[in-house]
């Protein structure tokens, strides 16, 4: 799980859907949302469902500046592929 966890994190830094990388943020920032996702996302059973995860994750956390679900789409993407 270990593995997956740091494909995710660097997937969700590439992303940068909040755009804290962009800020400068370090690598990791994102580590509270890849710990929360994570174990619904291995659960998920489609691409879709995992970007409902990952929208509703982030707004949880950033409340008005997580955008819009179809922001994550290249992210759940990107999750499906590391955790297929």
């Amino acid at each position: 799980m270990n593995n997956f966890r740091t494909q995710l994190l660097d997937a969700f830094y590439a992303a940068d859907p909040i755009g804290l990388a962009a800020m400068g943020a370090p690598p990791d920032e994102y580590s509270p949302e890849v710990d929360d996702t994570l174990p619904r996302l291995l659960k998920a059973n489609s691409i879709g469902a995992m970007r409902k995860i990952l929208y509703e994750s982030f707004t949880k956390m950033f409340d008005g500046t997580a955008g819009t679900e179809f922001t994550y789409n290249k992210l759940a993407e990107d999750c499906w592929r590391i955790l297929r």
